[in-house]
């Protein structure tokens, strides 16, 4: 299993994803109209998703990611206030991660934190789905055109499994009694 080693663009916050791999996490493109929303609204929106609108996500447990510098510097997103929770690096705006919330055991860890991008592939495989399809900006290419439902049942089975051996605990951007580790703004 291998480390993936994280950073802002800026360098103030860093991280470390440990024992990741192809079996352990997912890796996807979502298009949903969501994940397109995140960067632009921080000014990254080029940086991260690709010309369809996808972003490449790596959903991992909670437990096997940490925040190891800059975390006074996390920020936390809501489009709604019942959406996802969007992590990012305040200092420059780095779209970090994304979060249902302490009750469902999963982070999505967004491709542009990932400081070893030429080890990606090598270290959580290649993409696994493309979810959310009928939200992509433009047309998508044939061999994109698969979406959640192939992976639907891995997901839930992986959030069970990563409960029932720990692996959800600790959260690094939930307290143990489920509030965000900074509060939320909604826009």
């Amino acid at each position: 299993m291998a480390e993936l080693k994280l950073s802002c663009h800026c360098g103030k916050v860093r991280g470390v994803a440990h024992d990741v791999s192809p079996s352990i996490g997912n890796r996807l493109i979502c298009y949903c109209e969501s994940c397109q929303q995140f960067p632009i609204k921080l000014g990254k929106g080029g940086q991260v998703v690709d010309e369809y609108g996808g972003t490449d996500i790596y959903q991992l447990p909670p437990g096997q990611l940490k925040i190891t510098e800059g975390v006074e510097e996390i920020r936390c997103l809501r489009h709604t206030s019942e959406g996802l929770y969007r992590f990012y690096a305040g200092c420059c705006d780095t779209p970090f991660a994304n979060s249902p919330g302490p009750g469902m055991p999963f982070i999505g860890l967004l491709h542009v934190v990932d400081s070893q991008p030429e080890q990606r592939d090598a270290h959580i495989g290649g993409i696994r789905a493309h979810v959310n399809t009928v939200e992509a900006t433009k047309p998508l290419p044939k061999d994109r055109k698969y979406g959640l439902a192939m992976v639907i049942v891995r997901i839930v089975s992986q959030m069970i499994w990563w409960r029932v051996t720990g692996r959800a605990k600790p959260h690094p951007f939930f307290t143990d009694d489920g509030l965000p580790i900074v509060e939320p703004e909604v826009r």
